[in-house]
């Protein structure tokens, strides 16, 4: 440009000299007030091009890869014209200045094809748009050294393309470059490549591996879309996005490590990637993104980066291979469907972080048989468990106020325990009719044996988790544990009155029950109030028990191991009766005064009476069944000597 305008203005002088000669004085003036004028331009015109001088100097200076980002420049300042040329096969373009070239077409049938760098004097700087599209005969191709761009589907639709060599100087692939080259696999990015077009390798599956270069600092959306070989990519350092559905229904892949520069992953990136089994997310990711990673079956687990705050829509919709999975607590927010169908998940618990749940969260998860839910939200969304077939109980946070519509209408729900409150808006069957509602004494709103739901008027069947009877103005005995929860927790007060017993049979027959923690405020457990638990395999006794009745945690037969308190002066007779796995009683005081007959009858062969203090008392115990005395200290030697599993 600055060469053209030189040369015009040079012109302009010229014809102002040969006009002067053979002119009036007054015209002579003129002309020679017109050329002080075009001097003036002329230096204005070189003041522009020292500027421009500067500029490109800087550009060279300030530049980190100063020549790529300069001959970048000079490709995209290129300007082509739009008369076309015709060289053997190939129609072309020229630059404005005739130095470059681009090729817009391709008319000969070659199948292997090597691309001229030099085309009737100008170099061939570009692959224009469209240019071998759909080109059937094509087999394989080399690009010349100075190629820069592979314009807009330039190869789109080359169906037998196997191989192509790309030049060291190519920095730019647009968009649908390669889509639907279904044959194409040996391709190798070149290391100064910047730029990647959306959906440029779309549907190329014969490709099994690819390595993006360290200059490449986006993934554009689609840009594997449904590569079906595609089985390993290496991602650079330096990535710091993943587009939408960049990899969607690569269901070859196998294995995805994601950088830890990389910021942002795109809706569905990872969508349908069927074989995927291991993906490590980076740790500064913010968001999981709507079904990034929905349909990837053999996906067994995932970290969730600390830093994750939203989970969005259907983010692991169908993902069956979970059956647990651990939610970090910096998670706040949880989309509609986002386990959506994940039929194998067994197990769940949502952090008290989360303040906000979408609908269908959970729906078809039929394996789903414990879910521990955030104490913070305030409803639970429509469908959010519809058909979680495996689920029988769910505690509702007492902060919840609304159920909304089909929420918990699970066919196989016995009970919906509430640790507050009735909600006051109960949409259209927000809760199976046969489940029984359970809720805690002392609460209001609840009525004992059948309550009416606000706004649908649907009657219910109620009870409260534990029944009792008062033993004095002030203590209660519980009657009875109505509750399925696996882990209990006796309440210290229920209704207003201190817990001083464990009555009789309360607890008899509940097999569910794995774990129970008595407050310190019991002192007696009555005759049978734990027979049968044949689950219980823990119990935590109050500090100050005195008394435990006869046939009290008779025929439990995974409890292993039961600790007294100093406190205890009574033990019933067979009281711990065929506890067949019970390997040690250990006694922090002294032996009770009050003891049965057969209190351990048939505990495992070792069984052992252990002592902490008070070791001479303990040494001149006789107990009726005649069992081992040691101290505590010395039963655990004994365990490490004979390599015993058993823990203490």
């Amino acid at each position: 440009m600055k060469k053209r305008l030189l040369r015009t203005l040079s012109m302009v002088l010229c014809a102002i000299f040969i006009a002067s000669c053979g002119t009036s004085n007054d015209s002579k003036v003129a002309l020679l007030e017109t050329g002080n004028t075009v001097t003036n331009e002329i230096s204005s015109v070189h003041t522009q091009e020292d500027t421009l001088n500067d500029i490109e100097e800087d550009m060279v200076v300030d530049a980190g890869n100063s020549e790529i980002e300069a001959e970048q420049l000079e490709v995209d300042m290129t300007a082509f014209g739009t008369e076309e040329y015709q060289y053997d096969d190939f129609i072309y373009i020229k630059s404005l200045d005739g130095v470059s070239a681009s090729i817009t077409s391709y008319t000969g049938t070659a199948a292997v094809l090597t691309v001229p760098e030099i085309i009737e004097g100008s170099k061939v700087t570009e692959i224009g748009e469209r240019a071998f599209n759909k080109n059937t005969s094509l087999i394989g191709i080399t690009l010349p050294d100075g190629v820069k761009k592979i314009g807009d589907s330039a190869f789109y639709g080359c169906e037998n393309l196997t191989f192509i060599n790309l030049p060291k100087s190519l920095y730019s692939i647009d968009r649908y470059a390669f889509y639907e080259c279904r044959s194409l696999t040996f391709i190798t990015l070149p290391e100064n490549l910047t730029e990647l077009g959306s959906n440029c390798f779309g549907h190329c599956n014969s490709i099994a591996s690819m390595t993006i270069p360290n200059s490449v600092t986006v993934i554009p959306d689609g840009l594997f879309w449904m590569c079906s070989t595609l089985g390993k990519v290496t991602f650079p350092e330096s990535l710091a996005a993943i587009g939408e559905d960049a990899f969607i229904k690569c269901i070859n892949l196998t294995s995805i490590n994601i950088p830890d520069s990389v910021q942002t992953i795109g809706n569905g990136a990872f969508e349908g990637c069927e074989s995927l089994r291991d993906i490590i997310l980076p740790e500064g990711l913010t968001e999981i993104s709507e079904s990034m990673l929905s349909g990837c079956i053999s996906l067994t687990q995932i970290n969730i980066p600390s830093d994750v705050t939203t989970i969005q829509r259907s983010a692991f919709s169908g993902c069956s291979g979970f059956k647990t999975f651990e939610i970090p607590a910096s998670v706040t927010t949880f989309g509609d469907s986002v386990f959506y169908g994940c039929t194998g998940l067994q197990e769940i618990v949502l952090p008290d972080t989360i303040t906000a749940l979408g609908d269908s969260v959970f729906y078809g998860c039929t394996s789903l048989s414990k879910i521990v839910l955030p104490s913070g939200v305030s409803e639970i969304p429509r469908y959010f468990l519809s058909g979680c077939s495996s689920l029988t109980s769910i505690t509702i946070p007492a902060s919840v106020t609304a159920l909304r519509e089909n929420c918990l209408d699970i066919n196989g729900l016995r009970a919906v325990i509430f640790e507050g409150t009735p909600p006051s808006v109960w949409e259209y069957n927000a809760v199976n009719t046969s489940a029984t509602l359970y809720y805690n004494y002392g609460v209001e709103g609840w009525k004992n044996t059948a309550w009416t739901a606000p706004e649908t008027n649907t009657e219910y069947n109620t009870k409260p988790i534990f029944e009792y009877n008062l033993l004095t103005g002030t203590t209660a005995s519980i009657t009875r544990y109505n509750g399925i929860a696996v882990d209990v927790v006796v309440p210290e007060t229920i209704d207003g009155f201190t817990v001083t017993e464990i009555g009789k049979e309360a607890f008899v027959g509940c097999t569910h029950v794995k774990s129970v923690v008595l407050p310190d405020t019991v002192v007696t457990i009555g005759p049978s109030a734990f027979e049968d638990c044949s689950s219980l395999s823990s119990i935590v006794l109050s500090e100050k028990l005195t008394t435990i009745k006869y046939f009290a945690f008779y025929d439990c037969g995974h409890l292993s191991e039961i600790n007294f308190p100093a406190s205890l002066n009574e033990l019933g007779t067979k009281a711990f009766g065929k506890c067949t796995s019970l390997v040690s009683a250990s006694f922090a005081g002294n032996p009770p005064e009050l003891w049965d007959d057969d209190v351990f009858y048939n505990a495992k062969d070792n069984f052992a009476l252990l002592y902490v203090n008070n070791a001479s008392v303990w040494q001149n115990f006789t107990a009726q069944d005649s069992y081992r005395v040691l101290s505590k200290e010395s039963f655990k030697s004994q365990l490490k000597q004979t390599e015993s599993i058993y823990i203490y």
